[in-house]
């Protein structure tokens, strides 16, 4: 595959294998191919929802699924990008609040947003996958204060996950992770895959539902020095514009 990729006319590609393919790639490698870690979170629902609750779930998480409870907050699951406005309105909410508080111009994280994840695109995986694609929304008193986006079939896989900062004392994330694991788990999945991570504080958020941090290999073909010049302008604009990580 990587030989493959490398004769290919393609600027940029890259490649790494799911979670549960990694062992079989660790060896792999190529000259022109650069390597660097991808970070991604799994969680084994072997044993049903019961086990993963006891056992795999921290006491922080339990925690967390009660005070929401007793909160009032509610979960509503839909299929098909029924509730996609909920999710994408609350995804630009956000976008929004970390552009200020990294002095990002607005204009700049809007169009950051709709370039790498515009709704278009969204919707047409609801299209393509039907009733499994699913958009999880928690609210509190009617109102969206967590979301996420789950694909589903042998496997249970979370690709992308958003908060109301304002209501994050409700603990709706807690309940609206637990009850899409939950559901997973009563489908019949083998795992729920919480997707890519970083090694920040969004790692140690999914670790408290029992998942386990997989570092596997990326590999990226570049025909240009693509990466050397995305890191100059990158530091080079964020320098102008006073941005904070």
């Amino acid at each position: 595959m990587l030989a493959d990729l490398a004769t290919r006319g393609v600027v940029v590609q890259s490649v790494s294998p799911g979670p549960l393919e990694v062992d079989a790639w660790r060896e792999a490698h190529h000259p022109r191919a650069l390597v660097r870690p991808h970070h991604v979170h799994l969680l084994d629902l072997q044993g049903g929802w019961d086990e993963v609750w006891s056992h795999r779930f921290s006491k922080t998480s339990r925690r967390g699924v009660r005070t929401a409870e007793r909160n009032c907050v509610t979960v509503e699951r839909g299929t098909r990008g029924e509730l996609l406005p909920e999710f994408y309105a609350l995804m630009e909410r956000a976008v929004l609040r970390w552009s200020r508080q990294q002095h990002e111009p607005a204009w700049l994280a809007r169009r950051r947003l709709h370039r790498r994840d515009p709704r278009e695109k969204f919707e047409a995986i609801g299209r393509c996958l039907g009733d499994r694609f699913q958009v999880w929304v928690a609210r509190v008193d009617g109102r969206p204060a967590a979301a996420c986006l789950v694909t589903r079939g042998a496997n249970a896989h979370d690709f992308r996950g958003v908060m109301d900062e304002e209501l994050k004392h409700y603990r709706a994330t807690d309940l609206l992770q637990a009850r899409a694991i939950q559901d997973a788990c009563e489908a019949g999945c083998r795992y729920y895959y919480l997707g890519e991570s970083g090694t920040g504080t969004l790692g140690q958020f999914k670790e408290r539902f029992g998942a386990r941090r997989i570092v596997s290999p990326e590999f990226r073909f570049e025909r240009l020095p693509v990466s050397r010049v995305e890191r100059g302008v990158k530091a080079a604009v964020k320098k102008i514009i006073g941005f904070q990580d």
